[in-house]
């Protein structure tokens, strides 16, 4: 598999590279990662890292797509391979939907890595049962064991946009159901932000999140799936105010220990 190519961010200071060590940071907190969602690249969240003025690592996920099916787990390997060689011992996540899904594997596999965690429109769980999806999908593998041709109309207008090894990959992908995941970080604590709009990511999985990430904040805003891009500085604020709250609960923790 290719490696994760990478834009690196500090400050305001925006250069692209791909070796070498991060430089030294005036900030006392480590770096963060910024995790797209599917389809996108890291140029969808260049606003936000600049906002939040920290180092920051962008990865494109697009770098590592085509040449093979991948699994969900080789997005997260992948990361994990770009970290160690950029030896950064540890990272903050901040994510967008298909980032997410990355995100709760690397917690849950790699928790080594992985400092605060912000969770923006997490995709991950499996859609609530729709009657009418159901049918359509059910007819589909009907017909397509009769061996129907010109089955092109099914499926959303995302799928049948992706070559056949990207097929493949995105079933990889949205059949993985990262509830169990989930359940298993709850006591992980995350910030968790959603659109009350969203059709691509509902708000229902946002709150399902939260209720066994018990440990969690869910803060939700008017807009859709890509409310953040429009609110840039608003979640700039609310990231820095939980990274605090969560430096002062560490810090507590320690001071009992």
């Amino acid at each position: 598999m290719k490696e994760l190519e990478h834009k690196a961010i500090t400050g305001t200071d925006d250069n692209g590279f791909t070796n070498g060590k991060l430089s030294a940071a005036a900030s006392p907190f480590v770096p963060v990662i910024f995790l797209h969602g599917w389809g996108g690249g890291f140029e969808s969240l260049k606003g936000l890292a600049r906002a939040v003025g920290r180092e920051s690592i962008l990865v494109d996920f697009k770098s590592i797509e085509g040449e093979k099916v991948l699994t969900l787990f080789d997005y997260k390997n992948a990361v994990v391979d770009l970290l160690k060689k950029l030896e950064v011992k540890k990272v903050d996540i901040v994510c967008h939907s298909f980032g997410a899904r990355v995100a709760f594997l690397l917690m849950d596999e790699n928790p080594e890595f992985i400092g605060m965690v912000t969770l923006i429109a997490p995709a991950g769980l499996r859609p609530r049962f729709c009657l009418n999806r159901f049918i359509r999908i059910r007819w589909f593998k009907f017909l397509k064991f009769l061996g129907a041709k010109n089955l092109t109309r099914y499926g959303s207008i995302e799928y049948r946009m992706l070559s056949p090894v990207m097929k493949e990959t995105f079933k990889n992908v949205v059949n993985l159901d990262l509830l169990p995941v989930v359940k298993r970080l709850g006591d992980k604590r995350v910030l968790i932000l959603a659109g009350k709009e969203d059709k691509a990511v509902p708000l229902y999985m946002a709150r399902k999140i939260k209720k066994h990430m018990k440990s969690s904040e869910l803060i939700e805003f008017s807009g859709g799936h890509f409310f953040y891009l429009e609110r840039t500085a608003e979640i700039t604020n609310i990231i820095h105010d939980f990274k605090e709250t969560c430096v002062k609960i560490e810090d507590i923790v320690r001071g009992t220990e």
